[in-house]
């Protein structure tokens, strides 16, 4: 049903003069509340994409422990850890395959009994 002008009122609600006549002093006040907030709610903002940058990569580069990388035992072993559960024994005429796991500050290494040897690449 379409609406006539007679039907439709539209109400006009007096202006306040609220905010119309204003100190100098209070337009300043009034000014840097505003740029405070602006301030504020841009360094909020700039953290939470810091925030999100810094998850992301962190979930991107992956999980690896404490042993990563080679570690020589005696001159003639080392062991070659991926920081991923996976390492290798390192002699000088071969290599040996093994899983490792750090739980409570203590490391386990298994060898399965058919331990994978290859030939090492020491040479």
């Amino acid at each position: 049903m379409a609406r006539t002008s007679n039907q439709t009122e539209y109400k006009r609600q007096a202006q306040s003069s609220k905010g119309r006549y204003l100190s100098p002093t209070r337009k300043t006040a009034i000014k840097r509340r505003k740029r405070q907030r602006a301030v504020i709610v841009s360094l909020l903002a700039l953290l939470f994409v810091v925030l999100i940058i810094v998850l992301i990569c962190k979930g991107c580069s992956g999980r690896t422990d404490a042993l990563a990388g080679k570690w020589d035992f005696d001159g003639t072993t080392a062991y070659e850890f991926d920081g991923k559960g996976s390492g290798a024994m390192l002699l000088i005429l071969a290599d040996y395959d093994f899983t490792y796991e750090i739980k409570d500050n203590q490391l386990s290494r298994r060898m399965p009994i058919c331990s994978s040897y290859r030939k090492s690449s020491n040479d």
